[in-house]
Order: structure tokens, then sequence, then C-alpha cells
């Protein structure tokens, strides 16, 4: 329930964040949220550079990642 409640949420900030962009003028083709959970994790070289946010709450160490890049 926890990773369901915290996935809608990202998506509603995803939301909301693409749709003030697109009334400037950016055009943008979104992908869902993603959540991961381990230790140690690792995710291979994309070659996007990534905005990492680390974040502490009750429940323990977060980080949010948030990527662009340019429509080849």
């Amino acid at each position: 329930m926890g990773k369901a409640t915290i996935t809608e949420l990202a998506n509603m900030i995803t939301g909301q964040s693409v749709t003030k962009l697109h009334n400037l003028g950016f055009q943008f083709d979104l992908t869902p949220p993603a959540i991961f959970t381990g230790e140690n994790m690792e995710v291979s070289d994309t070659g996007v550079e990534a905005l990492i946010v680390p974040m502490e709450i009750p429940q323990g160490k977060i980080e949010i990642n948030v990527a662009i890049r340019e429509r080849s």
C-alpha cells in the first residue's frame, strides 16, 4: 500500500510539472515514474544526467532522481 501511495504521489507531481512546463512552450514525451528498492542499487549508465534529491523520512533514506533528455 505504501509503494502504491508513493507512486501515485510521484504521478501527480510529474503531471503537474509537465502541465506547467507545457504551458510555457515545452513539449514532452513522459515516462511514468518508477520505484526501485534495495541496498547498494546501481542503474546502468544511460548517458543522461539526473538531478538527485536525497531525503530522510521516518522510514529511512530515499533518493528522488529526475532526468530530462532532448528528443532525438
